[in-house]
């Protein structure tokens, strides 16, 4: 059971028997803390209501460090907000007196002005002194140093790209049917600070910092949600503000990656599983789901506002259709873009796979698979359940994946749909192909693709090289 204060995902998180908990005001250890809402401990600089103090600060604003501890002497008293009789009262009464004495008198709140005043000037003027000295070449190296306008998260763990519930499934802690209705999808939440400017996020799977994409930071805000990354993967960063550069790294943990594309959904990644050669099978070659048109359920439909952000990240080349010929009499290609290679493939579904009358449109699907020109590519049909279900089962079962993890990807679509939270179709497929020669399920399937659909060695190899990795 989590309590107390447990960084996740870069954020600090305060939970009070395994539950975030928006505590306010807190002393732990002989530090003072502030939790606002979802358990989320505050940094920077927060105001304090007096509500939420809990008798422990005085209403006012506070500045709290990057682990969340109170800075002292950071206190800035509220501002007293007089209402408008209560001022005519204090004007009338201050111009009486005036009247009175014949003399001019500052009020409190013109005499913090005047000093406040007074104060810039003389900064400004060090200021200009300070800068003068420096371009003079006499100013010290402790003077001439500026203190650093960013602030970055440190990620001392793996990052989850999902929520605990599915970090739980993940490890079989729990079972796939407790799971329906429940989000487990979670971006990656960079947390930052800035001062001065806005700033710019450079993101890159590689050290080189190649194939990098680009972000804003803006100093307003201290988060930025990065979707749909990579599961196991290490992602390396640079951050600029002015001329002032920063880097730093993270990973993300290992787990099925869940995707988020607008308007469609039971939507993940085939690959990042391990082979029972030792191989990867990559990530971001086949992203499967619903379909993008709406030609069948409207509410599954890609806005063409979407449609630039969605080929940032993924940069699909290629529109895997695995619906009926009758189901997309309307379409004009592919949602994706008229760029966008696409076909219509009318897909079969768990044991009709094996009918003679099917035969044509697996080798057609298999045949497609084995083209390095059609990666990556979105393949699905209405629900990505039935059709998608069954190709993709036969997919990952040649590339080497374990029966677990096969039967695992499949049931992911009973979050969607609970009918498909047991593998009771699978289950018929797995006895099927258990009729085939072949020590393993990998070898079942070769053998069906090759001597039942006419699918080629040199195919079934291409294939292989194409989704696998070391």
């Amino acid at each position: 059971m989590k309590n107390g204060i447990i960084k996740e995902d870069g954020q600090l998180i305060f939970y009070k028997d395994d539950i975030p908990f928006h505590a306010g005001v807190i002393n732990i250890d002989g530090h003072i803390y502030y939790v606002g809402r979802h358990g989320r401990v505050v940094t920077g600089q927060h105001i304090v209501h007096k509500e939420m103090a809990n008798g422990l600060l005085e209403r006012g604003t506070y500045t709290f460090d990057e682990q969340g501890r109170l800075i002292e002497d950071s206190f800035i008293p509220a501002k007293r907000v007089r209402s408008s009789q209560s001022s005519s009262k204090s004007k009338k009464s201050s111009h009486g007196r005036r009247r009175k004495s014949g003399k001019f008198r500052l009020t409190k709140k013109k005499k913090i002005q005047l000093v406040c005043i007074v104060v810039a000037v003389v900064m400004l003027f060090g200021l200009a002194v300070l800068i003068d000295a420096v371009k003079s070449g006499h100013g010290s190296s402790s003077s001439a140093q500026t203190q650093s306008t960013i602030c970055l998260p440190e990620y001392s763990e793996p990052v989850a790209l999902c929520t605990t519930a599915g970090q739980k499934l993940y490890a079989n802690q729990i079972t796939m049917e407790s799971l329906k209705g429940i989000e487990v999808y979670q971006p990656l939440r960079f947390s930052y600070g800035l001062a001065g400017e806005d700033g710019i996020l450079s993101l890159s799977e590689n050290a080189d910092m190649t194939k990098s994409r680009t972000f804003i930071l803006a100093k307003s805000e201290n988060v930025l949600e990065l979707h749909n990354l990579k599961t196991g993967t290490t992602y390396y960063y640079t951050v600029e503000v002015g001329e002032e550069r920063r880097t730093g790294s993270f990973k993300t943990a290992e787990g099925t990656r869940f995707i988020q594309i607008p308007g469609v959904a039971n939507t993940r990644d085939i690959g990042g599983y391990t082979t029972s050669s030792g191989e990867t099978v990559k990530q971001g070659m086949i992203i499967r789901g619903t379909e993008l048109d709406g030609l069948v359920e409207a509410s599954y439909f890609l806005s063409g506002k979407d449609v630039e952000a969605v080929q940032e990240q993924f940069s699909f080349v290629y529109d895997m259709d695995l619906r009926y010929p009758s189901e997309v009499t309307e379409a004009k290609g592919s949602r994706l873009g008229a760029d966008v290679g696409y076909k219509c493939y009318g897909a079969p579904m768990y044991l009709s796979a094996f009918n003679d009358s099917y035969k044509q449109a697996v080798k057609n699907i298999f045949s497609d698979l084995a083209k390095e020109e059609n990666y990556p590519m979105y393949m699905h049909c209405t629900y990505g359940a039935d059709r998608t279900g069954t190709i993709v089962y036969l997919l990952q079962g040649l590339l080497g994946m374990s029966e677990q993890d096969m039967v695992r990807e499949y049931q992911m679509t009973g979050m969607h749909a609970r009918e498909y939270a047991t593998s009771t179709r699978m289950d018929a497929m797995a006895e099927k192909l258990s009729e085939f020669p072949g020590d393993t399920t990998a070898e079942r399937i070769e053998h069906f693709l090759t001597k039942e659909i006419g699918i080629t060695n040199a195919q079934i190899q291409s294939i292989r090289d194409i989704l696998l990795e070391d």
